[in-house]
């Protein structure tokens, strides 16, 4: 109760010194990709979600990918975990209440807020 915001940060365990990525699953089809390339928002069908899964996936073993998922976007987050699981990705999720604005680490090349 009260919280307002929620803070992704680099992982712990099996992942721990590899690079994050993020999908935040909003629902209602839409992704929010970021990753050292920047933030984007876009279609759960749009090209740029494959594009961004072939980027973690060639570099697999530096980095991971971490999904937000909403309530509302619980479809669109099966489809992009399954999608990222036959690329061999390293996989982690984080329920999300629908209002919780959402902060990732900064990356070295770019901003993400």
């Amino acid at each position: 109760p009260g919280v307002q915001s929620i803070r992704l940060l680099p992982a712990e365990g099996a992942a721990k010194g590899l690079q994050a990525n993020y999908i935040l699953s909003n629902g209602n089809g839409e992704l929010e990709l970021i990753g050292p390339q920047g933030r984007q928002t876009v279609a759960s069908n749009a090209p740029a979600v494959q594009s961004f899964l072939d980027r973690i996936a060639e570099k697999n073993r530096e980095q991971y990918l971490v999904i937000g998922v909403r309530p509302e976007g619980y479809v669109d987050f099966e489809a992009i975990r399954s999608k990222a699981e036959l690329r061999k990705i390293t996989v982690g999720y984080e329920p999300l209440e629908p209002d919780l604005k959402v902060i990732t680490p900064e990356f070295d090349q770019g901003a993400t807020q």
